[in-house]
C-alpha cells in the first residue's frame, strides 16, 4: 500500500473513533430521556462501587444478575433483606427502569396529543398497560432494605 492510502485509512479510522466517542457521551447525558441507559458496569461504576466489593461475600455474581432480573421484571417496588453490594445494582435497575419509563410516557403523551396527528403510538410486546400507569400513590420505583448492620 502507499502511503497516501495509509493515511486516508488512519483517517477514517480516526473518524470512526470519534463517531463511537461522541455516540458514549451521548448515550451518558442522554439518562432519563428514554434512549437507553448506559451499561452498569463501567470504570466509574466499578470505582464508586468498589469501596462495597467483598470478596468473601460471593455478591460479584449476585450484584449484575440481580439488576438483570429486576431490569427484566420491572417491579415497581424491590424488598432486599441485607444492604451492600447487591443494593446499589437493584438501586440502579430500578432507576434505569424509571427513566425507560418515564421515556415511554413522554411517547404516550405525545401519541395524545391531538396536534400531534402523525405520530402513532408504539407497541409495546414487554410491557402491559398496568406498567406504564403505576399505581400505589408513587411515580417512581422504590427499595425496601431490610437490614442489621452486623456486617460494619
Amino acid at each position: 500500500r502507499t502511503m497516501a492510502e495509509l493515511t486516508t485509512e488512519l483517517e477514517l479510522a480516526n473518524e470512526r473513533i470519534a463517531a463511537l466517542e461522541a455516540a458514549a457521551a451521548a448515550a451518558e447525558t442522554n439518562s432519563g430521556s428514554g434512549n437507553p441507559p448506559p451499561p452498569v458496569r463501567s470504570v466509574a461504576w466499578d470505582e464508586k462501587s468498589d469501596p462495597l466489593y467483598e470478596v468473601m461475600m460471593g455478591t460479584e455474581n449476585m450484584g449484575p444478575m440481580l439488576y438483570s432480573v429486576i431490569r427484566f421484571a420491572k417491579p415497581s417496588r424491590v424488598l432486599e433483606v441485607g444492604a451492600g453490594y447487591t443494593t446499589i445494582h437493584a438501586l440502579q435497575a430500578l432507576a434505569d427502569n424509571d427513566a425507560e419509563l418515564d421515556g415511554f410516557r413522554a411517547l404516550q403523551r405525545r401519541h395524545e396529543d391531538p396536534a400531534d396527528d402523525g405520530f402513532a403510538w408504539p407497541k409495546l410486546n414487554w410491557a402491559n398497560e398496568g406498567y406504564l400507569q403505576r399505581t400505589g400513590g408513587y411515580s417512581f420505583a422504590q427499595l425496601y432494605c431490610v437490614d442489621n448492620m452486623a456486617h460494619t
